[in-house]
């Protein structure tokens, strides 16, 4: 079990090539990427944006580092960030797991294999809790399309949470 131990996006996630710098300047949702809460980040719809600005706000939150804290001592924790449910959980065989009736997610050991592979387990599991019709009833194509859709939409915004 890696151990990660950073409190910021800037730290945690792994820089882009392009350095951590910018303007300098905090805008709308505590970034330097000139966008705030309510924009659209270009080449991004704007409900995947409000997924990355969400995103962005579980990584620069302290209550990660109680989620960091439990992996690195191999217990199970469950922590409230910004009004979503996010539960450590050591056994869990996979990376994360959306918990739809807690508008919530599971994270698990996988998720912690990078720092790329925890920020694309946080974009997965929100787009998934964004754009779910799973409520009106759950078919297996429809958790097969779902599960790549959100797989697909984390690969392209991963590096959204380097900005």
């Amino acid at each position: 079990m890696g151990n990660i131990l950073p409190t910021s996006r800037k730290e945690l996630l792994i820089p882009d090539g392009k350095g951590n710098g910018g303007s300098g300047k905090i805008d709308g949702d505590g970034d330097s990427d000139g966008l705030g809460i309510g924009d659209v980040i270009p080449g991004f719809t704007q409900l995947e944006s409000k997924v990355i600005f969400e995103a962005r706000g579980i990584i620069d939150s302290s209550q990660l580092q109680k989620i960091i804290d439990a992996h690195n001592s191999g217990v199970g924790v469950t922590v409230n960030i910004n009004g979503r449910l996010i539960q450590y959980e050591p056994d869990l065989p996979a990376s994360g797991m959306t918990m739809f009736g807690e508008d919530g997610f599971l994270i698990g050991n996988e998720a912690f294999i990078s720092n790329e592979e925890l920020g694309k387990t946080i974009l997965h599991e929100l787009h998934r809790l964004n754009t779910s019709q799973s409520t009106s009833g759950v078919t297996g194509d429809l958790a097969n399309n779902e599960t790549q859709n959100a797989f697909n939409f984390a690969e392209r915004a991963y590096e959204e949470l380097n900005k």
